[in-house]
């Protein structure tokens, strides 16, 4: 009797490799999707910049620059 347990263990070990393997596509993916989130963020972060460039001449920059981050924030959201 415990022989025949042995191999009903092999195979449930068969089974979780197989789970193993199934999570790694998956995880590909959401890479992807990290990407694309980074894209246009990064879009925003150039528009940024410039409106920092021309608001560089005045002294109102630093308090402009923080609306920009709350947006940033939205979009990762």
């Amino acid at each position: 009797m415990p022989r025949a347990k042995q191999p009903k263990r092999r195979a449930a070990s068969v089974k979780s490799s197989s789970s193993v393997i199934v999570p790694d596509p998956v995880v590909m993916p959401a890479k992807r999707k990290r990407t694309q989130k980074r894209s246009p963020t990064a879009l925003n972060i150039t528009e940024s910049n410039i409106s920092v460039e021309d608001s560089g001449q005045s002294s109102t920059s630093p308090p402009e620059k923080m609306p920009t981050a709350d947006e940033i924030a939205l979009a990762f959201t």
